[in-house]
């Protein structure tokens, strides 16, 4: 190898920490999902399962994101939450999570959205600080409240 590519693989070798330090790391996401449906629901996860009580709160962090359903929702790959009540299971696609307006989601340390699971079904969008269970859900953001699909 020439001197000329050596000194270039060593600028790249000082170069490239400086320019990850700069763009920073990505922020860690967060979903906070409240079951204020009719009963308790068991959540499932692609290497297991959880309990999800009626009135209890479910913070999904990417920790937990990463073992849920991931399927293919045109060009992109989105998670799926799958959840049981030991007579059907029903799935609600996340992919809209992931646009919600800015007035919906908190960006501090923690990208975080909040969720609400109702009696009828629907996964509603709640605002950023409202006390769980959330009784002003309407109007909501465009492609919500999320509707099941019965698997």
């Amino acid at each position: 190898m020439s001197p000329t590519a050596h000194r270039n693989r060593f600028l790249l070798a000082l170069a490239l920490p400086i320019v990850l330090l700069l763009q920073g790391c990505p922020k860690p996401t967060a979903i906070s999902l409240y079951n204020n449906s009719a009963g308790d629901l068991v959540v499932q996860y692609v290497d297991g399962k959880t309990e999800w009580r009626r009135g209890a709160l479910l913070r999904l962090e990417d920790r937990e994101l990463g073992r849920l359903v991931w399927v293919s929702v045109g060009k992109v790959r989105a998670p799926v939450l799958d959840v049981s009540n030991g007579q059907r299971t029903l799935r609600y696609p996340l992919a809209q999570v992931y646009s919600l307006p800015r007035d919906y989601v908190t960006t501090e340390s923690v990208i975080e959205m909040q969720l609400q699971l109702e009696v009828d079904g629907f996964l509603y969008a709640a605002r950023p600080g409202q006390q769980f269970p959330a009784s002003a859900l309407n109007p909501q953001p465009n492609e919500f409240p999320v509707a099941p699909i019965v698997l």
